[in-house]
């Protein structure tokens, strides 16, 4: 048996009441089998009643099965177990468990594991316990009204001071719901087994418990606070650079615990800073870890930032969803964020598809409307431009050279980087390639948002990471699901369509054959007894009929949803006045949003 086996089984909560020996005997039962990223550990329905310790990597469970794939439903991490309810219950398989990164895993049969709980049955107690622990967890996950009530906020080191930031947290939060933060020397003294009890005596006089784990708690005390925990916020500060051997003996702690197992909110990023936010330092490979599920740049002496941290921190963030719909109507998304900047309705995390990822992008890098407005015009300028005449190539891969829209798009953004932006942002594209959705969370700006906006056999596709990216609005033009996601099923998604999608009243006339020179007639409008649909628009709308169940259902699942009155536009209009597209976005953010209330403002 290897030593770390055994360390790794120990250091499981559900056998932590196991002696050496007790353990020893354990890990001889077991086999070792590997897992490559992205290949299945089991599958929603298989009967296999094996019982499996995750020795290192990443996998995650989800509601999927072996044809149809869905929504993870949660991480598993080294020191967790897997397949304990099938092992206990003899039922198939309840989720579908693949590794998302080359993984370990030590696996015990059932006959085995049977033999061996049948002298320790206190081992098969503590599995009951981890299945109560992980359906509370899946129940949670379709709660939308849930949130976390014990926060756990760890520093990365000693130059990180917590004090500040939960003293901000407390008084913002105190506004809506009790809370209850505990200094460091809360615990001093204090055997681990008694840490538990300080937790729960809080528990029915707050709502919200907030705490810190610092370097200065010895090793059991840390796994006890970090195991209460429903929430894991990982601090550092913004201008440190990455510290590996840091970083890793922080998240061993976490591990060690039962804090991300199947729980909604397993693990967060924070990046702190004094006085105003500078380029972040090391971000990229503080990301790389694959530990956290979203990260947010915090400026402590900012009460804005405090604000929108405390919203995601109790499931009430605001996220805003821009759909695609063509470079003139896009300037409708602008009136609905320039109502809500008027009204201070903050946005906590902005995504879109297509124009809807541009126009994001662009409220993202600017300070005011004015400058957001003035970034947007470039924007579409160039996007117009690309599908112009000159624009023209011989249709290799495309009608057109994407020249403008790309060279546009550099000089704009730059080396700018999605993980950098200071709210959480996403775009949207088809990877052809995959034959599956992307979502861009990370890497070049420029190349997302092109990739976003690569209407497939107008403008050429985007190469990135040597797979083709076309327009997202191929697979999902309004992304409310992909928000919901990031929220993690909390808070609210306001949706901004800028189509109704609604079948049309038009009727069509015309002959199956149509010849060269037929066509010329009907453009010069010397045949006029034919109803035609124009040539790029019966395009889109095929392109756009593929996605058209999963917009309607993100339409039904968006908490509020605007749908400006664009009569007039359609995707492809060249011509038209912003001034009049901003009105319209204006005044339906204003239907919809007069009496919306943001938490904790």
């Amino acid at each position: 048996m290897k030593q770390y086996y055994f360390d790794i089984i120990k250091a499981c909560s559900t056998f932590v009441a196991l002696d050496a020996a007790d353990i020893a005997s354990l890990a001889s039962l077991a086999v070792e089998t590997s897992l490559a990223s992205g290949e299945a550990l089991m599958y929603k329905g298989d009967t296999s009643r094996d019982l499996y310790i995750v020795i290192s990597g990443q996998l995650v469970a989800t509601t999927g099965t072996r044809v149809c794939s869905s929504d993870s439903i949660g991480q598993i991490l080294p020191g967790e177990v897997v397949g304990e309810m099938s092992l206990l219950t003899g039922e198939p398989r309840s989720l579908s468990v693949l590794a998302v990164q080359p993984s370990v895993l030590l696996k015990i049969s059932y006959d085995n594991f049977t033999r061996y709980c049948r002298d320790k049955p206190g081992v098969a107690l503590k599995l009951l316990e981890t299945v109560a622990s992980r359906t509370q967890g899946v129940i949670r996950h379709f709660d939308k009204s849930y949130a976390p009530k014990f926060i756990a906020l760890v520093a990365t080191s000693l130059e990180v001071a917590l004090d500040p930031l939960i003293a901000r947290l407390q008084m913002v939060l105190n506004d809506q719901c009790g809370v209850v933060a505990l200094e460091p020397h809360s615990f001093d003294g204090m055997e681990a087994e008694h840490v538990h009890n300080v937790l729960f005596k809080h528990k029915h006089n707050a709502d919200i418990i907030i705490y810190p784990v610092t370097q200065f708690d010895d090793p059991d005390k840390r796994r006890c606070l970090l195991q209460q925990a429903e929430k894991i916020v990982i601090c550092a500060n913004g201008s440190q650079t990455f510290d590996r051997a840091i970083a890793d003996v922080i998240m061993l702690q976490q591990l060690q615990s039962n804090a991300s197992k199947y729980k909604k909110n397993p693990c967060e990023l924070v990046f702190l800073y004094p006085q105003g936010m500078v380029k972040p330092c090391d971000v990229d490979t503080w990301l790389d870890t694959g530990y956290f599920s979203r990260h947010h740049y915090i400026c402590l002496n900012s009460e804005s930032d405090i604000r929108r941290l405390a919203r995601f921190l109790t499931g009430n963030a605001i996220g805003l969803v821009l759909g695609g719909g063509g470079v003139m109507r896009g300037w409708a998304h602008l009136g609905v964020l320039k109502y809500m900047l008027e009204h201070n309705i903050q946005v906590d995390a902005i995504g879109g598809t297509s124009i809807g990822g541009i126009v994001a992008a662009c409220y993202l890098l600017s300070s005011s409307y004015e400058e957001m407005v003035a970034l947007y015009r470039r924007v579409s300028i160039a996007l117009l431009e690309t599908t112009g005449l000159r624009g023209l190539v011989f249709p290799v891969i495309s009608l057109y050279s994407g020249k403008a829209a790309t060279v546009t798009g550099q000089q704009i953004f730059g080396s700018e980087k999605i993980e950098h932006l200071r709210k959480p942002f996403f775009c949207v594209s088809c990877n052809l390639t995959q034959k599956r959705e992307e979502i861009h969370m990370r890497g070049l700006l420029w190349e997302c948002l092109r990739a976003t906006a690569s209407i497939p056999g107008i403008i050429p596709p985007v190469v990135l990471h040597q797979h083709l990216h076309v327009d997202g609005g191929v697979m999902n033009n309004l992304p409310v699901n992909v928000m919901s996601n990031l929220l993690e099923s909390t808070g609210t998604v306001l949706a901004v369509s800028l189509s109704n999608y609604l079948p049309k009243e038009e009727t069509y006339c015309f002959p199956p054959i149509i010849s060269f020179w037929e066509s010329m007639l009907i453009k010069m409008g010397v045949i006029r007894h034919y109803r035609i649909p124009e040539f790029f628009s019966t395009f889109l709308e095929a392109l756009l009929m593929g996605s058209h169940r999963q917009i309607m259902q993100n339409m039904h699942d968006a908490d509020i949803l605007l749908v400006p009155d664009l009569e007039g536009y359609s995707t492809l209009s060249r011509k038209g006045s912003s001034e009049e597209l901003i009105e319209r976005g204006y005044q339906c953010a204003q239907k919809f949003l007069n009496h919306f209330q943001v938490p904790l403002s």
